[in-house]
């Protein structure tokens, strides 16, 4: 909506709440340059770029030097495609100002172009400084400023990984177990939402804003590049379910397709409901489950 002082506000909460707020940053800066017509100007410039018959032709280009006197009319053709080009990438800048509702009812009277890039500025690093701020808490505190990453590293055992080597060894994991224990099903409830949710980010990706795909690519490495590869419990991917609770997007893209599906929202809503109560019965008969 173009309100990024609230923008900027949530960001430094999210910040704040947890440093996987990072996840909003790709997100927040794509939608400010595409509302800024960044990435429409960068898209013209490279569609200029690539009708540019002297810029694809440069291997006539240099045939052309075996000729007699070709460098006259070859640099006069250069210079007249960069002149197309730079007149293309000029039109591509000025076009979303021209197009913008804001612009044609005068609300750009109300504030200066540059208190508008200083406010969206704001909120794409708003969650770097949420994280700025925490860790000055925790210098002042603890004299540890990086005490809540080596948390998990040194508690939870936590390392990085490459995403698809984590995603082939808890896939790898899951059918070394025993068929039909505990541990197996312990690894289905973490390993399937990241498969299901993977799947759905790809599917959406020209269904829903760019923005939202970002986010979730983002959010799908936060929760896999740290598996758990030194525990007890063989579940690399330990709470990978519970922090897909984030994917506001693909909640958003199942709430489109249940719309005018019933049997596919009785199918998800039922469904739901079932699993819920499996691991609620399980929990309160005090089974392990995180």
């Amino acid at each position: 909506r173009g309100t990024w002082g609230w923008a900027a506000l949530w960001a430094f909460l999210a910040g704040l709440t947890r440093p996987t707020g990072i996840i909003l940053i790709p997100a927040l800066g794509w939608e400010f340059g595409r509302q800024r017509g960044w990435w429409a100007a960068l898209g013209g410039w490279l569609r200029a770029r690539w009708r540019d018959a002297d810029w694809r032709g440069a291997p006539a280009r240099v045939r052309a030097l075996a000729q007699p006197e070709p460098w006259r009319a070859g640099w006069q053709r250069a210079l007249a495609g960069r002149r197309r080009a730079l007149a293309a990438w000029q039109d591509s800048v000025d076009a979303p100002w021209r197009e913008w509702a804001w612009w044609r009812s005068g609300a750009w009277r109300r504030e200066t172009r540059l208190r508008a890039l200083a406010v969206g500025w704001l909120a794409v690093g708003a969650v770097p400084g949420a994280i700025v701020v925490y860790m000055a808490f925790l210098e002042l505190r603890f004299r540890h400023p990086l005490l809540w990453l080596h948390a998990q590293t040194l508690f939870w055992r936590r390392d990085s990984m490459p995403i698809l080597g984590a995603i082939g060894g808890a896939i790898g994991q899951l059918f070394s177990m025993p068929p039909w224990t505990y541990w197996q099903a312990r690894e289905l409830v973490d390993l399937g939402p990241v498969l299901v949710f993977g799947l759905l980010t790809l599917v959406a990706i020209r269904k829903l804003p760019f923005a939202f795909t970002l986010y979730m690519f983002a959010l799908l490495y936060l929760t896999v590049s740290s598996p758990v590869l030194d525990s007890p419990d063989p579940n690399m991917l330990i709470s990978a379910g519970r922090f897909l609770v984030a994917a506001v997007p693909m909640f958003v893209l199942l709430g489109r397709w249940t719309k005018d599906r019933p049997w596919l929202e009785f199918s998800l809503v039922s469904g739901g409901f079932l699993i819920q109560a499996v691991l609620a019965g399980f929990f309160l008969a005090y089974g392990w489950l995180i």
